[in-house]
């Protein structure tokens, strides 16, 4: 949180600056628009289910899953024709492929359609003594 706070501190220096400057050189550019700065609500972290299962078209989530890395983006993509569950959430790392499923009890899930950034928190397993890989996600939701 402390990360988030010093971040946004930080970004309101810098366009003031930018205000600032464009006061002096340009008065017409003092009144520029300059881009909407997001805030973070709330984050969190969340574990990923099914790492373990291939996917449908017979990939490996655990091939996948060996590619990642912390900080790799990550798409929540909605599946309400899964047949086990109409209120799955796949996570989806782009070019890569799918990992797995947001858990089915997380009461969060329905805070996702909010506007976020997910990404790959973490990598667990993977190692002598637990083969099987498994991943954390960073959830910011946006305001």
């Amino acid at each position: 949180m402390a990360g988030i706070v010093t971040f946004v501190a930080v970004a309101a220096v810098i366009i003031g600056c930018v205000r600032l400057l464009a006061r002096r050189w340009n008065k017409s550019s003092a009144t520029a628009e300059l881009p909407h700065i997001t805030t973070v609500m709330r984050s969190f972290y969340q574990s990923v289910h099914g790492e373990s299962f291939d996917n449908d078209d017979g990939t490996s989530r655990q091939a996948i899953l060996s590619r990642c890395v912390a900080g790799d983006p990550v798409e929540l993509v909605p599946e309400p024709s899964n047949p086990f569950d109409p209120n799955a959430v796949a996570v989806i790392v782009p070019g890569k492929g799918m990992i797995g499923y947001l858990p089915r009890d997380d009461d969060r899930r329905h805070e996702l359609t909010r506007p976020k950034i997910v990404s790959i928190a973490s990598i667990t397993g993977g190692v002598e003594g637990k083969p099987t890989r498994g991943a954390v996600l960073h959830i910011d939701l946006l305001d």
